[in-house]
């Protein structure tokens, strides 16, 4: 897995051109930390491009998610789904050939809008590859 931390600008430089080039990457995924509890997860596979914004389960239940951003998330598109808990999970997808501007913009709007404090100007992202059914957590 590798880290790096991003100013925002940077952000939607690097996003593009890993989607740009998403056929060369078919089968990674990054997560784009807002705070340690709450991030967007984009994974790129044969089928297309899928979004997660999720909240980890660390949180008290009150802490999950407000009823304005919840609300937020359904008018951008995002649909909630649960997956391996009871945490919110909202998720988008797009088609393979989907406009790179269009992904960005609907992943840092969710980002950004919802999840990102006011205050920060950086942004940390992982990336890595899927093994099987799962991450591999052994790269570096």
């Amino acid at each position: 897995m590798t880290s790096k931390t991003f100013t925002l600008g940077e952000l939607v430089d690097w996003l593009e051109e890993w989607l740009d080039e998403r056929e060369w990457h078919l089968d990674e995924y990054c997560l784009m930390f807002a705070t340690e509890e709450r991030y967007v997860e984009v994974s790129i596979g044969d089928r297309g491009v899928w979004a997660g914004a999720v909240t980890n389960h660390n949180l008290s239940e009150p802490e999950w998610i407000t009823p304005t951003d919840e609300w937020t998330l359904h008018t951008l598109g995002w649909d909630a789904e649960e997956v391996g808990g009871p945490e919110p999970k909202y998720v988008r997808r797009w088609a393979m050939d989907a406009p790179t501007a269009d992904i960005v913009a609907k992943v840092l709007q969710v980002l950004t809008v919802v999840y990102l404090p006011a205050e920060a100007d950086e942004v940390e992202v992982m990336r890595d590859t899927f093994v099987g059914d799962h991450a591999d957590d052994s790269s570096s």
